[in-house]
C-alpha cells in the first residue's frame, strides 16, 4: 500500500480509496487490471466480466472500466445496473503531437495571471497545499486520485496547480498512468 496514504475526497471516498489501494497490491501483477490511485479497475468490459466488475465494486466501494466498446455499452450499462449497481459515462479524447504543439503555442499566447504561480506537485509538496488541491478538485466535483500517484511516487503521473498570493489553489490538472507494461492497453 502507499506510505502515505493521503486521500482525498469526502471519509467515505478515502476509505474507499484506501480498500483499492490494498486490492491492488493483490492483482497489480495481473494486466487485466488498472489503478490510478482511486479505483482497481478492468480493460475492455464484457458481459462476461460483470461479476468481477461488480465484485470490484462492491469490495472496494466503486471501480471503473476503461475502453468499453461503444456498440457493447448499452448491454453492459443494462447488466451493471441489473446488478442495483449505478454507472456513469465519459468518453476519452487523446491527442497526439498535434495537440501538444498547440497546447504549448496557446500557453505561449496565454501567459497565466501574474499572480499565479503554477506548481508541480512532486514528493516534497508540502501536504496542507496537496489537501487545498484536493478541495479545489472536489469543489468542482472531481475526486483526486491518491497522493502519490499524483506526486509520481506510486505512479508515473503528475500534477499541476495554480496557487494564489495567499496560498490557495485557484485550479488544477493531473493524470496518471493506469495500465500495467504488459496490459493490451500498456501506457
Amino acid at each position: 500500500m502507499p506510505a502515505r496514504g493521503e486521500y482525498f475526497g469526502s471519509d467515505p471516498q478515502r476509505a474507499m480509496q484506501r480498500r483499492a489501494a490494498a486490492l491492488w497490491e493483490l492483482v497489480k501483477d495481473n494486466p487485466r487490471y488498472a489503478f490510478e490511485g482511486r479505483y482497481v479497475g478492468l480493460h475492455g468490459l464484457t458481459v462476461g466480466d460483470i461479476p468481477t466488475f461488480c465484485a470490484l465494486a462492491r469490495t472496494t466501494g466503486g471501480t471503473i472500466c476503461f475502453n468499453v466498446a461503444a456498440e457493447d455499452e448499452a448491454e453492459l450499462t443494462a447488466a451493471i445496473h441489473a446488478e442495483n449497481l449505478i454507472s456513469d459515462r465519459w468518453d476519452l479524447l487523446m491527442g497526439g503531437e498535434e495537440a501538444i504543439a498547440a497546447c504549448r503555442a496557446f500557453l505561449t499566447d496565454n501567459a497565466p495571471p501574474p499572480e499565479l504561480t503554477l506548481v508541480r506537485a512532486t514528493p516534497d509538496t508540502p501536504p496542507e497545499l496537496m489537501r487545498a488541491m484536493g478541495e479545489t478538485a472536489a469543489a468542482k466535483g472531481v475526486l483526486p486520485p491518491a497522493g502519490e500517484a499524483l506526486r509520481g511516487e506510486t505512479r508515473s503521473g503528475a500534477c499541476f496547480f495554480a496557487v494564489d498570493e495567499e496560498g490557495g489553489v485557484a485550479a488544477t490538472a493531473g493524470a496518471v498512468m493506469r495500465n500495467h507494461a504488459d496490459s493490451d492497453w500498456a501506457d
